[in-house]
């Protein structure tokens, strides 16, 4: 019972997040005046209880949950029983990962769209095409690289994921590189820079230099560049994606990769 109320509570703030926050009721609403009726209120009330609990107490417990995970697989099947995350309640697929848990450069998306939650992949359609043929560009195989997203379920309308939504599943991004150790980050997109980074910036202004990503438990390089799907939409940009690939180009062979 108590499953099927937050199942409830969870597609009420989902009417929210699209735009359907009022209640029929029996007398019209005058819409000249304020309307603070008991049934908005409680309206309100409702969709804001879907949200609980608070942020903190989620990643304390996530955190401990999780830091005695020692492979991918194990968390993998954590984030798929994981429900305090609304958005899993309303997506058809998680997807978590793909590729090589072994490899040596880790790729950052930023959550998936409508055709990769159909799919549970990654990146899918011409945006996995782009993605390989931006990757071959430097002798580098998509088999060859761990991928992941900031957020595992898609959002209302392929929204922008919130910052509660994006703070709940941190963690696991996280303890993901905390297994994977790799030694190359490619962040692709403005969302899967700034959370990993912990920056508020433009793609436009942390891409084309490096930065590093350090978590007190691994260090490493971190290459911010334009979404394949943004691609996709200004081809005219691929030319600072081609400037920011020969620099990862350079450091994998610095690093021997």
């Amino acid at each position: 019972m108590e499953a099927d109320l937050v199942k409830k509570l969870y597609l009420l703030k989902w009417y929210e997040q699209e735009g359907i926050c009022e209640l029929v009721n029996n007398k019209p609403i005058n819409r000249s005046q304020d309307n603070k009726s008991d049934l908005i209120k409680n309206n309100n009330t409702i969709v804001n209880y879907a949200s609980k609990p608070s942020n903190k107490k989620i990643n304390s417990n996530i955190k401990k949950l999780i830091s005695s995970v020692t492979n991918i697989e194990e968390l993998e099947g954590i984030i798929k029983d994981y429900d305090l995350c609304h958005l899993r309640a309303i997506s058809n697929k998680t997807c978590f990962k793909e590729g090589s848990n072994i490899a040596k450069i880790l790729l950052v998306s930023d959550y998936p769209k409508a055709d990769d939650d159909l799919s549970g992949r990654i990146f899918s359609g011409l945006v996995s095409d782009l993605l390989i043929k931006m990757l071959l560009s430097i002798n580098v195989s998509i088999n060859d690289v761990y991928m992941t997203n900031v957020v595992y379920w898609r959002t209302p309308g392929d929204r922008n994921p919130s910052y509660e939504e994006i703070i709940t599943c941190k963690p696991f991004l996280e303890r993901q590189i905390e297994i994977v150790k790799p030694k190359i980050i490619i962040t692709l997109g403005e969302i899967a820079t700034n959370t990993l980074l912990n920056k508020n910036n433009t793609i436009m202004e942390l891409r084309g230099t490096w930065h590093s990503y350090d978590n007190k438990k691994i260090e490493c390089p971190v290459m911010p560049m334009l979404h394949p799907s943004y691609l996709l939409r200004q081809p005219a940009q691929k030319k600072l994606a081609w400037h920011d690939l020969l620099l990862i180009k350079d450091r994998i062979h610095e690093l021997n990769l």
